[in-house]
């Protein structure tokens, strides 16, 4: 059919940052609307403090017929095909790199829900850890994995750029299953995390 496929490369950086420079931005350049302070603006506008590691890069593809969006323009349509496929390469560095992994909170319990889906790349063989924020003595925080749940199949929130319009009777959330743990420990707010 008539439509439109799309090629997005993507490539992943990750800004530099530790205390040493978190100390001289709070220092020299942290201001607000309420009290704008003009010269930390123009220093934050002019500094080369800021820099960037490379981390990786990606190409995926996406593809929109016409005929799923019958009246739609030609722009319209390329437009769709690029957001989407900007979303999937997204997708494939968050598969990849641990720290860009999807993480959400768990919004119900009655069933399992989270405001994520087929954007964030779910299906039902999608996993995810239940982590629960545990506080330290020292003020600090680490994450205690509680349990595993992954999505329902036929549950699963198709939030793609413009999916609404296919679909606008779908709720706006997935919903899971337990895998792993006790559901009686649980409660909305806990934190997931995917897992390979």
């Amino acid at each position: 059919g008539k439509g439109y496929i799309i090629k997005v490369k993507s490539y992943l950086f990750r800004l530099k940052w530790d205390e040493d420079i978190a100390a001289n931005f709070y220092y020299d350049f942290w201001t607000t609307d309420k009290k704008l302070n003009n010269t930390k603006k123009k220093n934050f506008e002019e500094s080369d403090l800021f820099q960037m590691d490379y981390i990786g890069k990606k190409v995926d593809y996406a593809e929109v017929q016409s005929t799923i969006f019958g009246k739609k323009t030609e722009t319209e349509l390329i437009e769709i095909a690029t957001r989407r496929a900007t979303d999937k390469v997204i997708i494939a560095l968050q598969k990849e790199y641990d720290v860009f992994k999807t993480k959400s909170p768990l919004t119900d319990l009655d069933p399992l829900k989270a405001d994520i889906g087929l954007k964030e790349g779910l299906s039902p063989k999608t996993k995810f850890e239940i982590l629960e924020q545990i506080l330290n003595e020292d003020g600090t925080t680490n994450y205690k994995r509680i349990g595993q749940i992954v999505p329902i199949g036929d549950h699963i929130w198709d939030n793609q750029y413009l999916a609404e319009e296919l679909e606008p009777d779908q709720e706006p959330y997935t919903t899971f299953k337990m895998v792993k743990g006790n559901k009686n420990k649980l409660y909305p707010g806990l934190l997931i995390r995917q897992i390979k």
